[in-house]
């Protein structure tokens, strides 16, 4: 004679109310996800065909809109570089980011220099920027950085001839005259020749309330004489001199393309 199966529906129900249950609540956990966090960072990724992370001295993001001015040092994260701007007022931002690098066989320190205007806005999802290549077809603008052993004196120019870019950063008022120049060199089959170049110059007045003050377009007819020239080397010079005293300090730098 065959057992008698037993049902016990009070248990099916029980089953079934429990996973309808548990499928209510994983849906609406689902809804009620905390937003995603506003990202308005800036971060910089090294890669094989980028200068290389571990040369990089440090950088430098500096930030305009309208009146306001921040400057804003970026931080090592995982071999990248990044500025966290979740703070800034919200709108359009002009920035220039500058990466502090050496390269291997070189003393000098150089600069590279982005220039871009980006958006602070509601749930940013960040800004991911590759860093430079180190070669002049780069959105990146590469400089080398020129200076005393004290950094009272520090000259910062541009490796392309086609960049008008100068600076220099003097510390010492005793420095009564300053003498900048760039030449850019082409060799030719009869020997090296001067391809062009330019310079400037301040004797005497070249202080306001004790600060140096460098002529920012200095070298901009150079680099726009250089637009359709062959150049193989760049040189840049600085001169500073006490003339009073007679005493002086150069800077130098050649740069072979």
């Amino acid at each position: 004679m065959p057992k008698p199966i037993l049902r016990f529906p009070f248990l099916l129900n029980y089953s079934t109310l429990f996973l309808l249950l548990l499928m209510f609540i994983i849906i609406r956990c689902k809804k009620e996800r905390s937003p995603v966090k506003e990202d308005n960072s800036i971060s910089i990724h090294f890669s094989p065909s980028t200068i290389s992370f571990d040369r990089v001295d440090s950088a430098v993001v500096i930030l305009t809109k309208g009146a306001s001015l921040i400057r804003r040092n970026m931080i090592r994260d995982n071999r990248l570089l990044k500025a966290d701007l979740n703070d800034l007022e919200k709108g359009e931002w002009t920035t220039e980011i500058r990466i502090y690098a050496r390269i291997l066989n070189d003393n000098y320190q150089r600069r590279y220099d982005l220039t871009q205007n980006i958006g602070i806005v509601e749930n940013g999802k960040g800004i991911r920027l590759s860093a430079a290549t180190g070669l002049f077809n780069d959105q990146w603008k590469p400089r080398v950085i020129v200076a005393t052993n004290d950094h009272s004196v520090v000259l910062t120019a541009a490796l392309d001839p086609n960049d008008p870019y100068t600076d220099m950063v003097i510390s010492n008022d005793k420095w009564d005259y300053v003498y900048v120049d760039r030449t850019a060199l082409y060799k030719a089959d009869n020997g090296e020749q001067r391809t062009d170049g330019g310079n400037w110059e301040c004797d005497g007045d070249c202080y306001t309330d004790g600060n140096f003050q460098f002529e920012q377009h200095a070298f901009l007819g150079f680099s726009q004489r250089m637009a359709n020239k062959n150049w193989l080397r760049s040189e840049v010079f600085g001169l500073v001199m006490n003339q009073q005293t007679g005493e002086e300090l150069n800077l130098y730098y050649l740069f072979n393309r």
